[in-house]
């Protein structure tokens, strides 16, 4: 009889277990997106009223085009001690490259100046040194590009734009 009490108590102490973790397996589903109602096409719209004239637009006057505002100069460069902390790390990275040239080191050159320009996108120098850096390596088209790109960001500095200037005549020389 004892045995037969403790294999019931089994039982349903298991069922009970079974019943527990089972539950917890299961997950609720959302409920379904409703369905959007169907409707005919102009069958909900109103009629279009049709007016026996037409209303005339009333007389503009000739639009004079106003002036364009004044072409901004480029803002100076901030001084080093306002500048963040990312241009900082780009005028090093530059000031970097610019001695590998010197010593002839082309190739850190641009390792060291496309971090410069990565941290300052927008510091034409940084293109300017990368294609003379191409230049001495003798890769002609890709000197070229960061030429272009030195010649965008440097437009408001008249003295860089006369070594742009130069740099695209020596690249021109390279073909």
């Amino acid at each position: 009889m004892e045995l037969k009490k403790y294999c019931l108590l089994f039982k349903w102490a298991a069922m009970g277990m079974a019943l527990i973790f089972l539950t917890g397996c299961s997950i609720l589903a959302p409920k379904p997106a409703p369905k959007p109602e169907k409707t005919e096409v102009g069958r909900h719209l109103p009629p279009k009223e049709i007016s026996p004239e037409p209303i005339p637009k009333p007389m503009e006057e000739p639009s004079v085009p106003k002036p364009l505002p004044p072409k901004r100069e480029r803002p100076a460069e901030p001084p080093v001690d306002q500048q963040t902390p990312m241009a900082l790390a780009s005028v090093t990275f530059s000031r970097q490259g610019q001695a590998y040239l010197k010593t002839n080191k082309p190739d850190e050159a641009i390792r060291v100046l496309e971090r410069a320009v990565n941290l300052n996108p927008r510091n034409g120098e940084n293109y300017f040194y990368l294609a003379e850096a191409w230049i001495m390596k003798g890769n002609a088209s890709q000197a070229r590009e960061f030429n272009r790109l030195a010649e965008i960001y440097m437009k408001a500095d008249p003295e860089g734009m006369g070594r742009v200037q130069s740099q695209k005549d020596r690249i021109n020389k390279l073909k």
